[in-house]
């Protein structure tokens, strides 16, 4: 923009119009690469948004946006233990199982960090939940998302557990 600005006040100053509008070109074409670095999502910006909805969703107990969210050949595992839930539909009845047992108030997202890793994206996150089980007292937990580019968009393929509370591996 700077340039932009530059070479437009140079070529009006001198009375060049083509130098003049060089800067009104480039100004328009680093507006047109704003506004589109602004408005159009890139793939990991897609998936860190949909990783928060799966929070969102699972405080809120809202089923259906998680289910719409996950694909149907997912897998929930824990770091250093292996593969817990091997299904979609195992892992959707355990966790409404679990959000009641534990009596989930909350959850949200402290940090979020995406990496495009070329097949997939890799979304680590570290939520931050309050729930009846711990009386109240807040629980810090680190997770692993992998989102694969499926026919219908980006979906939840795979969900890794790396700490829960300070615990890790076969203590979660």
């Amino acid at each position: 923009a700077i340039v932009a600005i530059t070479l437009f006040m140079v070529g009006n100053q001198r009375l060049d119009k083509g130098l003049r509008n060089v800067g009104i070109g480039a100004f328009a074409l680093g507006l047109a690469l704003f506004l589109a670095s602004w408005f159009v999502d890139t793939p990991r910006e897609k998936c860190v948004r949909r990783s928060r909805q799966v929070v969102a969703a699972v405080a809120g107990r809202d089923w259906n946006t998680l289910t719409t969210l996950i694909a149907p050949r997912f897998k929930l595992s824990v770091a250093g233990f292996g593969t817990v839930y091997a299904n979609k539909d195992e892992m959707l009845a355990a966790c409404k199982d679990a959000v009641d047992r534990y009596g989930l108030k909350s959850a949200k997202v402290i940090s979020v960090e995406g990496i495009n890793t070329g097949d997939y994206i890799k979304v680590n996150l570290s939520v931050y939940s309050e729930q009846d089980y711990t009386m109240g007292y807040p629980l810090q937990s680190g997770w692993e998302f992998d989102w694969q580019d499926m026919k219908d968009g980006w979906e939840l393929t795979e969900v890794t557990a790396l700490q829960v509370g300070g615990r890790s591996g076969s203590q979660i």
